[in-house]
């Protein structure tokens, strides 16, 4: 498949806008006691539940590949390492990058606690990087959604690899599994789009033939009505306090929809 430069601007022309159309009103903000964006680095520790899922899998197969024997990484938005320390045996070295430093934070001390400190170099900066960064096998997961103009980014990821490129994005924004939320307590009809669907069409309009794989992610640790699971719906519904137990009824009777997740892979 050749490169559609074409198709490339008009689709990310287009997840930009779909993007927009998500931001959280300023009302609904000043009213919150927390930000909905707020990432809690807890969030995303490697949790030995996701060794199941098609990301990791995925990894691991191209780590074993003998043909190629890839024995680098850059995990682009690494979070605090929930996927990539979870492969970090497989690989003798890890560039972590993200942009935010409690998250960077978070990586080392994973990383330290799992024994692979050695292994690892963290970068603080967005991406694209003004850095000459090149590694076997570059992930980016469960950043996009964050990304208004994902063509130089999605570029980027290209070129920083030598052998493939590995994505993890949800079926629909991250924030879509509580679009109830948001209709039922302040009556707001939430958007439907951008999608992985878009990112997949992208990475074709880029030439190339992705390997897809999705899957439910499933939750564990405490029930969808207690203390922390209704701190985090709150948050992401910007729910004022005064209504945090019309939350816990609501919830009680509705079970907010699981969220899919899509696993983009392709060569170099």
């Amino acid at each position: 498949m050749l490169r559609d430069e074409r198709k490339i601007a008009e689709l990310s022309q287009g997840w930009g806008e779909a993007l927009a159309s998500w931001a959280v009103p300023d009302e609904l903000l000043a009213k919150s006691p927390t930000s909905p964006y707020r990432l809690n680095p807890d969030k995303f520790k490697p949790d030995q539940s996701r060794r199941s899922s098609g990301t990791v899998r995925e990894l691991e197969r191209l780590a074993t590949d003998q043909k190629r024997a890839p024995r680098s990484l850059i995990d682009v938005g690494s979070a605090a390492g929930g996927i990539s320390l979870l492969v970090a045996a497989s690989f003798e070295k890890i560039v972590a990058v993200d942009q935010s430093k409690e998250m960077l934070d978070a990586f080392e001390e994973n990383a330290t606690a799992l024994g692979f400190a050695e292994r690892i170099r963290t970068v603080n900066s967005a991406w694209p990087t003004t850095l000459s960064l090149t590694a076997d096998i570059v992930l980016n997961a469960n950043v996009l959604y964050n990304v208004p103009n994902p063509a130089p980014f999605v570029a980027a990821l290209i070129d920083a690899a030598t052998q493939s490129v590995v994505i993890e994005v949800t079926r629909n924004h991250p924030l879509s599994n509580v679009n109830a939320l948001y209709e039922h307590f302040h009556h707001i009809k939430r958007p439907t789009t951008p999608t992985a669907n878009d990112v997949i069409e992208l990475v074709k309009a880029f030439g190339y033939s992705p390997k897809i794989e999705s899957w439910i992610r499933t939750t564990s640790g405490p029930s969808h009505t207690s203390q922390e699971r209704l701190n985090e719906y709150q948050s992401r519904a910007c729910i004022e306090e005064n209504r945090r137990e019309e939350l816990r009824e609501y919830l009680n009777g509705h079970e907010l929809p699981p969220m899919e997740v899509v696993m983009i892979s392709f060569d170099k």
